[in-house]
């Protein structure tokens, strides 16, 4: 059996300003109890509320938390090749 030896999560950004922080903060929790290497990709798909923004402040704090932007909305299919 091949055991999983690190975890990636992704989540597209698009409107999301208001729960985007609690997001994060949950991901980092559950991810931490599974004790396995991890990191969470945050795609900011051309937001509107600058949900991206906010995401990038609260990376700050998490090493494991990369925030990428597009400069204008491309779909979710684009947020998942970013």
């Amino acid at each position: 059996m091949n055991k999983v030896k690190s975890i990636s999560l992704m989540f597209p950004l698009y409107k999301d300003r208001s729960t985007v922080k609690l997001m994060i903060k949950k991901s980092v929790k559950v991810l931490k109890k599974l004790k396995k290497k991890y990191e969470i990709i945050i795609v900011d798909d051309g937001c509107p509320q600058n949900s991206g923004k906010l995401a990038k402040e609260i990376s700050k704090k998490y090493s494991n938390v990369k925030v990428f932007f597009h400069k204008k909305n491309l779909g979710y299919g684009a947020a998942l090749k970013t």
